[in-house]
């Protein structure tokens, strides 16, 4: 009860905060030249930029149906192992502070990152796959907390360049078009992922889950890879 009530307050503060600042915001688009608008929706989205973004969101659906096992089945495996509620919330907490401490200091590569982007991807969507292998046959509580280091060193890196990477490819007048599609597709991951989890587990079993959530990610990898491939060979022919 006090949770519930405590996430309630929280959001009405939200909401205050965002009806006392964030008003007025539209103006300053509308500030904006008629010629400029019109020569941005006159531009068109390449075909190659197109396969690269939906490539994209393939590992984005991946990693969301490979996410949400923590949310969901990684719990009862746990509890199976008679490991506490209380061990399991600590791996969120561990999460949060991972998040919290090295964040910023990607904020200082920002420049770096930026050029190496789809290395940071790969690097990224790969520790997310490579998470899961560390809990076959996992029992000890140090195999989670491991993972989940892993797994949230792959969400540094990988989830916050997914927006840059569309952002980068969608044309002027797309872009909040391609924006709200990623953030459909990771609605669909964490919609799917619950289910898809479950349907392994009772068809077959924790160890066949693991597998199939790293082969699933790493799949989508190879997928982006060979996608950027093909265009960057197509430019240069």
């Amino acid at each position: 009860t006090y949770i519930f009530l405590l996430a309630f307050i929280m959001f009405v503060f939200l909401s205050i905060v965002i009806f006392l600042e964030y008003r007025g915001l539209n103006q300053a688009h509308a500030s904006k030249n008629k010629k400029v608008v019109e020569s941005e929706y006159k531009e068109q989205i390449p075909y190659g930029a197109k396969k690269a973004i939906f490539s994209i969101l393939i590992c984005v659906l991946a990693a969301w149906i490979a996410y949400e096992q923590w949310n969901s089945n990684i719990s009862s495996y746990m509890l199976g192992l008679h490991m506490s509620v209380r061990l399991y919330s600590l791996l969120w907490t561990l999460n949060a502070v991972l998040i919290v401490i090295l964040q910023p200091l990607l904020t200082h590569f920002d420049d770096w990152l930026t050029l190496h982007l789809h290395g940071r991807l790969y690097i990224g969507f790969s520790l997310f796959g490579l998470a899961f292998l560390l809990l076959i046959g996992a029992t000890h509580y140090f195999n989670f907390v491991l993972a989940m280091a892993v797994l949230t060193c792959g969400e540094i890196l990988a989830f916050p360049a997914v927006s840059t990477f569309v952002n980068d490819r969608a044309s002027n007048k797309d872009k909040g078009k391609y924006q709200g599609i990623v953030q459909s597709v990771t609605s669909a991951g964490r919609a799917l992922g619950p289910l898809i989890g479950a349907l392994v587990i009772d068809n077959f079993s924790y160890l066949v889950l693991f597998i199939f959530c790293t082969i699933l990610v790493l799949i989508s990898v190879l997928i982006f890879a060979f996608v950027n491939a093909y265009n960057k060979k197509k430019i240069v022919d």
